[in-house]
């Protein structure tokens, strides 16, 4: 049988009986356009809103040069790691035209 948990101790009981989640938060991979400097940034970030809301404020960076970034577009990745993946993927093509075909194939306006 079950052995009962000793509240009294510190830590979590273990019920191998019961089937435990692994909480998977989603993580995305963004990018961003600011008209005033006609330019691209791409980013990941679990909360890309939130984490737009950084890129608008008073920080030292690349963004940090202008105040109207807008997402443009983004994609959704079930790992950490996936999202980082595809952003370093994104980052090396370092092509205008490549970006600017992805953002228009795949429009989120």
């Amino acid at each position: 049988g079950l052995v009962h948990p000793d509240f009294s101790r510190e830590g979590r009981w273990f019920d191998p009986n019961r089937v435990h989640k692994i909480n998977r938060m989603v993580h995305y991979i963004y990018i961003l356009y600011s008209v005033q400097l006609d330019l691209y940034y791409i980013g990941s970030s679990s909360d890309p809103q939130k984490r737009l809301v950084k890129h608008l404020s008073d920080h030292n960076g690349f963004t940090a040069k202008a105040k109207d970034w807008k997402i443009c577009y983004f994609e959704s990745y079930p790992y950490k790691s996936e999202a980082l993946k595809r952003e370093r993927l994104l980052k090396r093509w370092k092509n205008r035209n490549r970006i600017q075909q992805l953002i228009a194939n795949n429009s989120i306006t």
